[in-house]
């Protein structure tokens, strides 16, 4: 809208919502969660000041587009920062490391306390590894792409692991004990695929077979249950028995 408009709202948003992630840093350099989760509160005993992989990477992909599209170099220099921050956690161990080069980072990390654990979600990793490659494409550092692959090794790992069995969906996380569990977002997690499929392939210029299985689960029960119509990583021919909402 900005580059086919004459109207600045949008640039002075995205110009506002950048000064604000700028001014609102903590020590580390993140973003803190602002409320607390009843569910990590009890699961993990954490409450507000964390690192959300999801929400501070959302906030550093926000980033990367301020500088792509408005060449803001500030921009580019917090958003990788972020990811600077997510090479080191994996080079501390926060996650699961893999026996194939592949690591999976925890979904919420403490800085102070390195041995602090709590699960890893497919669509914190995804959303990980798509901004990454992001970076990579922005500023041509290998480290950017190595961590990227190195957690594509890590989801790969686990293959059909994130599918539950009993429906095709996928899992939203996984334990150290090797155990997935609870019901996935709805479309959340299967455009997270979507965008590493297509990153991969214009970035990489490779396809991960991993990304595509798992694609195409979440995309074939998403179709059974009529949520969604159009297909990304199906064929016709796998999709014979999925029922339409007129025959249900």
């Amino acid at each position: 809208f900005y580059f086919t408009s004459y109207e600045t709202f949008i640039y002075d948003i995205a110009i506002n919502s950048f000064y604000a992630l700028y001014k609102s840093r903590n020590k580390y350099g993140f973003w803190y969660s602002a409320t607390e989760s009843n569910w990590l509160k009890s699961e993990y005993k954490i409450c507000n000041e964390y690192f959300d992989t999801r929400f501070s990477v959302d906030a550093a992909i926000f980033l990367a587009f301020v500088y792509k599209r408005l060449n803001i170099k500030e921009a580019l220099d917090l958003s990788s920062h972020i990811g600077n921050l997510l090479i080191d956690y994996i080079k501390e161990g926060r996650g699961i490391k893999t026996k194939n080069n592949g690591f999976l980072l925890y979904d919420y990390i403490v800085p102070e306390n390195k041995s602090f654990k709590t699960h890893f979600s497919l669509n914190h990793i995804l959303n990980e590894v798509y901004f990454l490659i992001l970076l990579y494409d922005l500023t041509d550092n290998p480290s950017y792409k190595d961590a990227s692959i190195k957690l594509i090794n890590g989801i790969a790992y686990f293959g059909n692991s994130w599918i539950n069995k009993a429906n095709g969906d996928l899992y939203y996380c996984g334990k150290d004990t090797g155990k997935f569990e609870r019901k996935d977002y709805t479309t959340l997690t299967y455009n997270d695929l979507i965008k590493v499929n297509k990153i991969t392939k214009s970035v990489l210029e490779e396809e991960f077979e991993i990304i595509k299985n798992l694609g195409k689960s979440k995309e074939l029960f998403l179709l059974k249950e009529g949520i969604i119509k159009v297909k990304k990583f199906t064929l016709d021919k796998d999709i014979k028995y999925v029922r339409t909402e007129k025959q249900k």
